[in-house]
């Protein structure tokens, strides 16, 4: 009976403990799909005040101000401008340059705060991911501790019926053992009753045959007395090994029942332990559920906390770009404000178109981003037309160059005829000259013949002095002729090498579209090519006057030593981060050589081509970096 009650008070107890994991499971799950809300009054105090005190931001080198963009502009509204026409053109290419800085600035935000979001997109969709996994995890988990559960019960039931069946079984077959002892001990006992009755009848007949017998039988007598005794040392012989059987009897009775106590014990520790085992396993789910509802806490604050932070500095972001683009309106409204009041009416005209420019200038950005904007949506549609479109545009330049090389061999026969035409003038003129010296000599022998005049003799001088002008002026001739001729011909050489220089850098400019065509065109068709690969070098590398350093050619030879035509190539453009540029710094403007994105792409992969050729993968990134440093590039290897 006792046995019973313990089984049932177990089985009620692990039913219990299913149903309080299952109610917690419930609730786990209730509390998982839950979603907190985090605002800004939710972070610590340190926090809050650092958000809120970078109103001087002066302070630091790396922030743009109202306060250090007005150091370069002492400008009083009762102060007038100083300076010439040339030196307020210098001022206005100095603004137009730190308007493309900002520019790229402003490109540079953008960038930024569509990598946040992207980001942030990012985290979200892999948190709702991990959510759903580890919905999902801890769903099987509890369907697995229940089918577990579920088991051990079945099992320990099973055992409990077996271990009770196997009871029965011993405790009948104890019965039956007992039973059939208590048998042979009441055979056994008869059998010695019988034996005594026999044996007393034995002796009362013998004693009375005896005693009716002579006296001779006396000796016959003690021989039966003493077999008589002999029979009674038997009888208490067999009597105390009866007693002994029956002693070992009640003793092994005793061992069963001990026995049958013991195993009942150890169907009850059985019972007890696996009991336990339950509540251990319970406690042990229980505490996997606690530690996995932890986690995902702590998951989903750190997470939370992050996108707050990145929400933040989003934020903040946007807030100073609009109070910097809000600033700038400021700063250009003072700036037309001081323009209109110090400036004369006669300077009106030049001031408005400063300001057209400018304000050109600012819709040709604007313009400028959102035309980028659109090609960067639609590139990858419209590629294939730019590029028919390039093709027949670079058909009509080649056709202009024919014509323009058509234009220039007509300027040089035009040249030429004008060159002989000079040239048979000068020869026309040589041969007068030569007919007037002939006169000349004849005169002279006429006047020879008649030197004995003396009015002839001073003619003769006269005419003599008229000859060696001529003379003079004749080898004037010839040598103005011969410079001529050879300024005409240095003229004629000259064109045509200036003709040759610029048919070959028309090519080269033209070739170079192409190339860069090339390379947009096998950027756009192997950016596929990355899927699934995995980086695993990079190297990067600067460049100075257009080259590259002897630092980055080691760089460049230990690469390719290192990993050959197998892998794939990634060649991403390094461009100067520009900051915010003080007027003092012009000669720093104006060494500043703005390179295009495809001169550094092509630079970076010339090497790579010679050395592998057909072989080479090679992508060109879409991204462009900024770097403080200055132009460059930086390779990446996949494999």
């Amino acid at each position: 009976m006792e046995f019973k009650k313990t089984v049932i008070r177990t089985t009620f107890f692990a039913l219990f403990c299913v149903a309080i994991v299952s109610c917690d499971s419930d609730s786990s799950q209730k509390q998982d799909t839950q979603t907190r809300t985090l605002n800004f009054f939710d972070l610590p105090k340190t926090e809050q005040d650092w958000y809120i005190k970078k109103d001087e931001l002066d302070k630091y080198g790396e922030y743009f101000t109202v306060d250090s963009y007005a150091k370069n502009f002492n400008i009083d509204d009762n102060q007038s401008i100083e300076g010439s026409i040339d030196e307020l053109k210098a001022q206005i290419r100095l603004l137009r340059e730190k308007n493309r800085l900002l520019f790229e600035d402003n490109a540079q935000f953008m960038n930024k705060n569509w990598a946040i979001m992207t980001k942030l997109r990012e985290q979200q969709n892999s948190f709702d991911n991990e959510k759903k996994l580890i919905n999902a995890k801890n769903l099987e988990i509890m369907n697995d501790v229940e089918k577990q559960h579920y088991k051990n019960i079945n099992d320990l039931t099973k055992k409990i019926n077996e271990v009770q069946k196997e009871n029965l079984l011993t405790i009948k077959a104890y019965d039956q053992k007992i039973v059939s002892l208590e048998n042979q001990i009441d055979t056994y006992q008869k059998k010695l009753q019988q034996s005594a009755l026999n044996f007393d009848d034995k002796i009362a007949t013998s004693t009375k045959e005896e005693r009716l017998k002579n006296s001779d039988l006396s000796q016959k007598n003690r021989y039966l007395l003493e077999q008589i005794e002999s029979l009674k040392k038997s009888m208490a012989f067999s009597i105390n090994d009866l007693t002994k059987q029956i002693e070992e009897k009640k003793i092994r009775e005793n061992e069963l029942e001990q026995s049958i106590l013991q195993k009942e014990a150890k169907i009850n520790d059985l019972l007890a332990s696996h009991t336990n085992e339950i509540l251990e396993l319970q406690k042990k789910n229980l505490q996997d559920l606690k530690d996995l509802k932890n986690e995902i806490e702590t998951q989903k604050k750190e997470y939370f906390d992050e996108l707050n932070l990145k929400s933040s500095e989003y934020l903040k972001l946007a807030n100073e770009y609009e109070n910097y683009k809000e600033d700038k309106q400021k700063e250009f409204a003072i700036f037309q404000q001081n323009l209109a009041k110090t400036h004369k009416d006669a300077e009106e005209k030049k001031v408005n178109d400063i300001k057209n420019d400018f304000l050109r200038v600012i819709v040709e950005q604007n313009a400028t981003i959102s035309l980028l904007n659109a090609r960067i949506s639609s590139m990858e549609t419209k590629f294939r037309s730019d590029l028919e479109a390039k093709d027949k545009e670079y058909a009509k330049s080649l056709q202009a160059l024919k014509d323009k090389a058509l234009f220039i061999e007509q300027n040089e026969n035009r040249l030429k005829a004008e060159f002989d035409q000079n040239v048979s003038s000068f020869k026309q003129t040589l041969k007068q000259k030569d007919a007037n010296i002939s006169e000349l000599n004849a005169q002279i022998q006429d006047l020879i013949k008649s030197q004995t005049d003396g009015k002839m003799i001073k003619n003769y001088e006269i005419l003599n002095e008229d000859i060696t002008k001529l003379k003079l002026e004749n080898e004037n001739l010839k040598r103005f002729a011969e410079e001529n001729l050879q300024k005409s011909k240095e003229l004629v050489l000259q064109k045509d090498k200036d003709m040759k220089m610029e048919l070959d850098k028309l090519k080269e400019h033209y070739e170079s579209i192409i190339k860069d065509l090339k390379i947009v065109d096998f950027n756009m068709t192997s950016t596929s090519s990355l899927n699934g690969k995995k980086s695993i070098y990079e190297i990067k590398c600067e460049l100075e006057d257009n080259a590259m350093t002897k630092e980055c050619q080691s760089k460049f030879n230990d690469l390719i030593k290192k990993y050959g035509a197998e892998a794939t190539y990634e060649i991403i453009s390094l461009i100067p981060e520009f900051k915010h540029i003080d007027s003092n710094q012009t000669a720093l403007l104006s060494s500043i050589k703005l390179r295009s994105t495809t001169s550094i792409m092509s630079l970076a992969s010339e090497p790579l081509k010679s050395k592998f050729g057909s072989k080479l993968k090679i992508v060109y990134a879409k991204e462009i970096k900024f770097e403080k440093s200055g132009y460059g590039f930086l390779i990446r290897v996949y494999k």
